[in-house]
């Protein structure tokens, strides 16, 4: 109804591809193994030029930063950077036409097409910082890690502390919100842990049972076992085709509580 409906307002639903493959080419080309794709056509070449001149100091810095806390939260405030703000700095325009979306498609494509393992290895990662709510400030406030300063303004931009100019949302700030992130980031990490261990725990009882003994689940077993497959598929969904933020998580936070209850509760 809702597509039925905007369609008869404003025809076609724009998609928003063009937006995710590009965002993943520019995160693609930080990664230290990244192999330029070959074929490119020359209008795709000085693109791809221009987003790893452009991504450079953002690179230097992933490659000697050690602290994988603070490079997992500027990443993903990076790639949104490179959806939405990177080809229209790169070109001084802001509106699209239809051939520079095809030209960000194409271009998010072959560079991921070019570099699987890559792309493989930054989706797990961003599967893995979905659990990570409030890991930035809690680092800040555990480590001596600063944030860094690319000397560029518009990169710059992205930064927490300088996107942020409200201190309740700036985690370089001393707020009682941040000093929470004490206690949040290790809750929300260890759930996801525990949930990401009963995962594999409940689906080998019920493969156990079902295929192998013949035995129907109890209904516990069953929802658990729902519960976090569902759970997780979204996911890892999520992680290989967007970003890692917690309003993502937050839809399937109550069912991965849930499962985690139910188990202590059979026990």
């Amino acid at each position: 109804a809702d597509r039925l409906i905007y369609q008869s307002i404003h025809q076609e639903r724009d998609s928003l591809s063009h937006y995710i493959l590009f965002g993943k080419a520019a995160m693609l080309t930080t990664d230290p193994d990244f192999r330029i794709p070959q074929g490119l056509s020359s209008d795709e070449a000085a693109l791809l030029a221009k987003m790893q001149e452009q991504f450079a100091p953002y690179k230097k810095w992933l490659s000697s930063e050690k602290n994988r806390l603070v490079t997992s939260n500027i990443r993903a405030n990076m790639e949104v950077y490179a959806q939405f703000q990177l080809y229209p700095y790169i070109n001084k325009r802001k509106e699209l036409t239809t051939e520079d979306k095809a030209l960000m498609r194409r271009l998010g494509q072959v560079a991921i097409t070019e570099n699987p393992l890559a792309y493989v290895k930054l989706s797990l990662s961003y599967l893995a910082e979905l659990w990570s709510v409030q890991a930035l400030p809690f680092s800040l406030s555990t480590t001596d890690t600063k944030l860094p300063d690319f000397g560029n303004a518009s990169l710059n931009s992205v930064l927490p502390h300088v996107a942020h100019t409200n201190s309740a949302l700036d985690p370089t700030a001393k707020t009682t919100t941040n000093r929470f992130a004490l206690i949040v980031f290790p809750a929300f990490a260890a759930l996801g842990l525990i949930s990401f261990c009963l995962l594999f725990v409940f689906i080998y009882i019920s493969s156990k049972k079902l295929f192998w003994h013949k035995q129907e689940l109890i209904p516990t077993e069953m929802m658990v076992t729902s519960l976090l497959i569902i759970g997780w598929s979204n996911l890892i969904f999520i992680a290989f085709v967007n970003i890692p933020t917690p309003r993502y998580l937050m839809p399937h936070f109550p069912s991965f509580v849930l499962a985690a209850l139910l188990t202590m509760q059979s026990l």
